[in-house]
């Protein structure tokens, strides 16, 4: 059984993949942990990195 796109854990899964995209970019020995909850209108990313390189977090969100 299949999910949509729309589904809640592969909006989730997307957000993360985003996230640890934008930190392995020019950082390729770095540690992360990424959390990412939704809702209606609302998404939680947390987590810890350990990493020199910023991610733009709402444009990745986007």
């Amino acid at each position: 059984m299949s999910v949509t796109e729309e589904h809640p854990g592969k909006i989730c899964g997307h957000v993360s993949a985003g996230i640890l995209e934008g930190l392995s970019e020019k950082n390729p020995s770095f540690s992360v942990t990424i959390d990412t909850m939704v809702a209606p209108g609302l998404v939680h990313a947390t987590g810890k990195a350990n990493s020199w390189k910023y991610v733009e977090r709402p444009g990745t969100v986007r």
